[in-house]
């Protein structure tokens, strides 16, 4: 799946790029995103000064997204 992919902090990072497309776990969705936002906090994200998102990268840094459900796992 296409997706802006941040390797490492500071924007010049930020890449359009190819990624595996998720599967879904017990009771998560897989959506297909049709709009996104950016916010003041997507933008903390991208320059690493957002701690509660220090993580493991390459990431994909979306806060906010509507889209369509295009697969589901039950609970278990």
């Amino acid at each position: 799946m296409k997706a802006w992919l941040l390797n490492d902090f500071g924007l010049d990072n930020l890449m359009l790029g190819e990624t595996a497309t998720p599967v879904p776990k017990a009771g998560e969705l897989l959506v297909k995103v049709g709009a996104v936002s950016l916010n003041f906090r997507d933008k903390a994200i991208v320059d690493g000064i957002y701690e509660p998102h220090r993580v493991p990268k390459p990431l994909i840094p979306v806060s906010d997204a509507a889209g369509t459900v295009v697969a589901s796992a039950a609970l278990q």
